[in-house]
């Protein structure tokens, strides 16, 4: 399995999401990584065949997606050209802006990792099963490709509030510990802890929690049709095995999908008491857009300046006149209901037009303290001495003013048109101060040294299917099964499915059978998983002779 390290689709990237990217290494997968995606695809294709969005099984084949081996990203990304798409690799977490800047350029960011078999039901982690398997396929489908188009664009305009981070911290944590093979008990329950505390601390809904509550909704856990007669399109759903199985049951209530799910919270850590319908991707992308106009970036004025104060993070203020101010609001002044008057800002700082650092004030040389007036051009009119007289490329000015306390920017500009989450000129803001914070870790391998002799076990399974051996050479792989690893069921499914596939009954296949179906009474996870696959070969093979 030695092929050269991957990453592609980087000709593509802006520089500054570099950073967020990673190289994947096909060589770090184990053989027991490849069954836990073999065992996923095999059953979620089956049982999708018929439950999910129409799309599925078509848009694997088009997004370079396969059942038996783990995808590379680079065959991924070059499926992907051809509906407008890309594929970049990462690892793990990367911060929700950065997937939106990601999304809305068209990248789909594929984590690396794979889930460890003990959690092959679900995981809360970005692996390459949710973003390949899960998100892939249906973006082949050419109205769901514009909606999540649609959501980027509106999504990375949206604004986060410091507590929306810190949770984003908290769930990153967890999720790194939960898959990490090295992790304790006690750093498990550490890291659960501190999720369960910063999700209590969120006592403010910004725009940024309520579009991710919609992505939750419909790009991660949407179904697609009526309450009563629907399709599985989410890819939450599409790559969790357990989930996607019981949201077909009637105690998960289906809701039809309006803007009303942003009011809607969720717990990744649990299964989902109600789900969203849309009636098709083109109303989906209806509710989208009746929530967008009702977002600072839309609105501006007092209502934007309102978020954007509360959310204590950098955003963007837009003045009528094009000019683009960046930091943290941290008051403004009103006249009536409508006018502002003024904005305090502190720093790191930026002044753009259409996107762009304006020369002469780079970040730099800039204050870590700022007050912006409106309504105001005269020198005359303003306290301070005026240092510049700045012209934007539109031909409207301002002033830039020392004063006793500081600087001044003063503006004939009256209107405050829009307000935005982040910089304007993300590019050079970034550079300024990405301090390495949440870069890509390399891709490393799951496989623990506790487990090198089960992953042979695997691999000797995995040669015996794909080259037809015999089986008989398999009876010694079973009796180190049995004396090593008792309760491992995952490779006694592939020895009795490959028994039956080929339709012969080997000395180790009663046996293996019997082990595995007393595998179930292990836990209520194991015995879904093995029923499940039990089912699939019920279906495909002549197990009920044997049963």
């Amino acid at each position: 399995m030695s092929t050269p390290a991957i990453r592609k689709a980087l000709d593509q990237i802006p520089e500054y999401l570099l950073p967020y990217t990673t190289t994947q290494k096909p060589d770090m997968y184990s053989l027991i990584d490849h069954s836990v995606w073999r065992f996923i695809m095999k059953i979620s294709s089956d049982f999708f065949a018929d439950t999910a969005h129409t799309k599925y099984l078509e848009g694997l084949k088009e997004t370079g997606i396969s059942i038996e081996r783990i995808p590379l990203v680079s065959e991924m990304d070059a499926k992907l050209k051809k509906i407008g798409w890309r594929a970049v690799a990462v690892s793990g977490f990367i911060p929700p802006a950065v997937f939106l800047e990601f999304m809305a350029l068209g990248i789909m960011p594929i984590a690396c990792e794979i889930r460890k078999l003990e959690n092959i039901a679900y995981t809360p982690a970005p692996d390459i099963v949710h973003e390949a398997a899960g998100h892939a396929p249906i973006v082949a489908d050419p109205d769901y490709n514009d909606y999540v188009r649609s959501y980027g664009e509106v999504a990375v305009k949206a604004i986060f509030s410091k507590k929306d981070m810190d949770l984003y911290e908290a769930i990153k944590k967890l999720s790194d510990v939960k898959e990490s093979p090295r992790s304790t008990q006690d750093a498990i329950d550490e890291a659960q802890k501190g999720f369960e505390k910063a999700f209590a601390a969120v006592d403010y809904i910004s725009e940024a929690n309520q579009l991710s509550r919609m992505a939750w909704w419909t790009i991660e856990y949407g179904l697609v049709g009526t309450p009563q007669d629907f399709k599985v399109y989410g890819a939450g759903l599409l790559s969790s095995m357990g989930e996607s199985f019981h949201s077909f049951d009637e105690k998960v209530l289906k809701v039809p999908l309006t803007t009303d799910c942003v009011n809607m919270g969720f717990d990744i850590t649990r299964p989902q008491p109600q789900l969203y319908v849309a009636t098709s991707f083109e109303s989906a992308r209806d509710v989208l857009e009746s929530y967008a106009k009702t977002m600072a970036f839309r609105t501006g004025g007092i209502s934007g300046l309102s978020k954007a104060r509360v959310s204590e993070m950098t955003t963007t203020s837009v003045l009528d006149c094009g000019l683009q101010i960046s930091g943290t609001v941290t008051a403004f002044g009103i006249k009536g209901d409508t006018e502002v008057t003024s904005i305090q800002l502190n720093g790191p700082l930026q002044l753009c037009e259409n996107d762009q650092e304006i020369a002469g004030f780079e970040m730099s040389k800039l204050p870590k303290k700022l007050k912006v007036q409106l309504g105001v051009f005269s020198p005359k009119d303003v306290q301070g001495t005026v240092e510049k007289e700045q012209t934007l490329k539109n031909g409207k000015k301002f002033l830039w003013v020392k004063t006793t306390d500081g600087y001044t920017l003063a503006t004939a500009s009256t209107k405050v048109s829009s307000v935005y989450g982040g910089p304007a000129d993300r590019a050079l803001y970034i550079k300024s101060t990405w301090n390495g914070e949440y870069a890509s870790k390399e891709h490393a391998s799951n496989l623990s040294p506790e487990q090198n002799a089960l992953n042979e076990i695997f691999g000797t399974i995995r040669d015996i299917r794909e080259k037809k051996l015999e089986l008989s050479s398999l009876n010694q792989v079973f009796s180190k099964l049995q004396k090593d690893f008792p309760k491992e069921w995952l490779s006694r499914f592939e020895l009795v499915e490959l028994a039956l596939t080929r339709k012969e009954e080997p000395e180790y296949f009663k046996t293996a059978l019997a082990e595995l179906k007393e595998l179930r009474g292990v836990d209520e996870a194991h015995k879904e998983l093995i029923d499940r696959g039990l089912k699939l070969l019920r279906k495909h093979t002549e197990l009920e002779k044997f049963e």
